[in-house]
């Protein structure tokens, strides 16, 4: 039961960190109007959102997606 508490939490603090970096650059390449970016990034971050259970992030994103 430990372990996975640890796994769980390691992997969360990845999912984090990447979101944090993945998002900066989503911001950016929204404010630059480059729709295939956004699109990219969205995508990309809806897939891992979803691998982690934040659906209603994924969602989100994916509305973000469509849009680009």
């Amino acid at each position: 039961l430990e372990f996975r508490r640890v796994l769980f939490r390691s992997l969360i603090e990845l999912y984090m960190t990447e979101a944090t970096a993945r998002l900066k650059s989503l911001h950016q390449a929204a404010a630059e109007q480059n729709h295939e970016q956004t699109c990219q990034l969205a995508h990309a971050l809806k897939g891992t959102s979803l691998s982690i259970g934040a659906r209603d992030f994924a969602a989100l994103l994916d509305i973000i997606e469509q849009g680009a």
